[in-house]
This record gives structure tokens, C-alpha cells and sequence, in this order.
């Protein structure tokens, strides 16, 4: 008799990422899951998108020299530090660098709002 629910399907890799562009976005994870390890590059690839955001604006808005954007600047700076360290925090458990990165872009709205 064949079981009502069939496991799903393996599926091998559509698109193969260079080896480096792997290490970055691979930075940090140490689960030999692989689901776990495929969740936590997601985590990875939208931290560096973050920091590589906050920093953007920090040399945009810092080319258009208005005055008063120090703390606009000195936010961003912080910002692009903590969305840096999201993928250190992978060691601490499966989601908590999904919690960190989460509460990071809530505080960061937060405080400009």
C-alpha cells in the first residue's frame, strides 16, 4: 500500500552562485541543515542589502552637505554597523539572527519616525 502523502520531491539547484558570492553570503552559518543553512543565507543576503542601504544614504545625503543631518548620519552609521553584525549572530540559535535583523529595521524605522 502506498502512503497517502508523498515526501516532496528533491530539487537540485537551478542557478549555481559563484564561489565567492557564496562564502560572503555564507558568513557565519554552522547548521548542517541544510533548510536551516538555505533560511540563514536569506537572513545574510538581506543584512548586507541593509547595511550596504544605510551606508549608501549615509554618502548620498552626506554629498548634498545640508546642515542639520548629523544625526541622519551618525543613525545610518549605527545602522550599517548592527546590520553588519546580523551574521555573528547565526551562532546563537536557527532564527535568532532573523529576530535581530527584524528588530534592528523596526528600532531603525522607530527612531526616524
Amino acid at each position: 500500500m502506498r502512503p497517502a502523502i508523498l515526501p516532496a520531491p528533491r530539487r537540485q539547484p537551478v542557478l549555481r552562485l559563484p564561489a565567492w558570492l557564496d562564502a560572503v553570503i555564507s558568513v557565519g552559518i554552522v547548521s548542517a541543515d541544510p533548510e536551516v543553512r538555505r533560511r540563514q543565507k536569506f537572513v545574510n543576503i538581506a543584512a548586507i542589502a541593509a547595511a550596504a542601504d544605510s551606508l549608501f544614504h549615509v554618502i548620498y545625503d552626506a554629498g548634498q552637505a545640508q546642515p542639520g543631518m548629523a544625526v541622519m548620519h551618525t543613525h545610518n552609521l549605527v545602522l550599517t554597523v548592527l546590520f553588519a553584525t546580523v551574521p555573528l549572530t547565526h551562532r546563537l540559535g536557527e532564527i535568532f539572527a532573523a529576530l535581530y535583523l527584524a528588530a534592528v529595521v523596526l528600532a531603525g524605522v522607530c527612531f526616524v519616525l
